[in-house]
Parts: structure tokens; C-alpha cells; sequence
């Protein structure tokens, strides 16, 4: 709300500048919070004995790590998420075939990482100035691809207890969610 007023950056302690940017559908900063924090916090239980482990340890985490996360991590993350949407872009404008082939190909390895998200403010964006959206129904093609594929290992399998997950699979694919397919067949 405080970026809605026109102010677009703090002082933390009245040095460290922190931009006010929106985290909402934002995937990549979490990964990179989670990623940062995993290597400090297995760095500080080297040093940090395991009697003082569970109170020393998250406060100096987030004394520490907390205004280089809303400095650094935050800024860094949301503009490298910017460049993935951006590079689509640019690359769809200058070809659209091979952007939406390498899109739709490259789509269930960005679901597995969880950047999908990043791409609904383009969709959002790309609906509100064209009244067009081009990612969705390469989404779409990528959903009907990964359900054929766990439609396929149903039909081929030998083993009745593998058929069954594939049916399942398949059947939760085909009415949108990838993840069951990705992770099982």
C-alpha cells in the first residue's frame, strides 16, 4: 500500500535502501529466500553449538539475512523474473513459431521448477493491452501432451498397479494439473 502512495523505496535503519515491490504470484524470490537461507543457516550451525541452535540461529538469520533479502534477493529475483517474461517476449516478436515451440516444450521443466507463475502478469499484461493471450494455449498444448503421455504408459504398461497411476495421471492431466504426471509417470 505504502507503493501505491507514490513512495518507492525505505531506508532500513535509515541506510539500507529497500524497494517496495509487489511478491504477488512471485515464485522466484521464495526459491532464492529458501536457497540463501539453507546455506547461512547450515554455515551457522557449524559454528553455533546445538544447545543454542533452535533461538541463535533463526534470530541471527533474520537479523542478518533480513534486510539483505528485502535489498538484494527481492530486487534481484524480481528483475530476473522480469527478464524470463521479457526474453519471451522478445523472442516471440521476432519469431513466433519456434518462441511458441521452445515455449511449449520447455513448459512441464518450468512447471517443475515452479516459475510458471511468472508468466501470468505477461498473460494478464498481454490481455489488458491486445485483448490476445498466446501463452495460455501453448500451456494448453503442453497439459494435452504430458495427458497423452500418461495415457500412453497406461495403454503400454504390463503392470496392473502402474496402469492404475497412470489412468489417474492421465485423468488429473487432462483436467489441468501437470504436476501428477510430471512427478508419477
Amino acid at each position: 500500500s505504502l507503493a501505491g502512495e507514490g513512495l518507492q523505496e525505505l531506508r532500513l535503519f535509515g541506510v539500507i535502501p529497500i524497494q517496495l515491490l509487489s511478491y504477488s504470484s512471485a515464485v522466484i524470490p521464495p526459491l532464492l529466500t529458501v536457497y540463501c537461507l539453507a546455506k547461512v543457516e547450515h554455515l551457522l550451525k557449524r559454528v553455533i553449538p546445538p544447545s543454542l541452535g533452535t533461538v541463535v540461529v533463526p534470530s541471527i538469520e533474520l537479523l542478518v539475512l533480513g534486510p539483505i533479502i528485502l535489498a538484494v534477493v527481492g530486487p534481484l529475483s524480481t528483475w530476473l523474473s522480469q527478464a524470463i517474461s521479457n526474453g519471451y517476449t522478445g523472442l516471440y516478436e521476432v519469431a513466433a513459431i519456434p518462441a511458441s515451440v521452445l515455449f511449449a516444450g520447455l513448459y512441464p521443466l518450468i512447471v517443475l521448477t515452479g516459475t510458471h507463475l511468472t508468466f501470468v502478469p505477461l498473460m494478464l499484461d498481454s490481455i489488458a493491452k491486445t485483448g490476445v493471450d498466446h501463452i495460455m494455449p501453448l500451456m494448453s498444448v503442453a497439459h494435452c501432451a504430458l495427458a497423452a503421455m500418461a495415457l500412453a504408459v497406461m495403454l503400454k504398461t504390463r503392470r496392473p498397479k502402474f496402469r492404475s497411476v497412470a489412468a489417474t495421471r492421465a485423468l488429473i492431466t487432462g483436467s489441468g494439473l501437470t504436476e501428477p504426471a510430471l512427478d508419477g509417470v
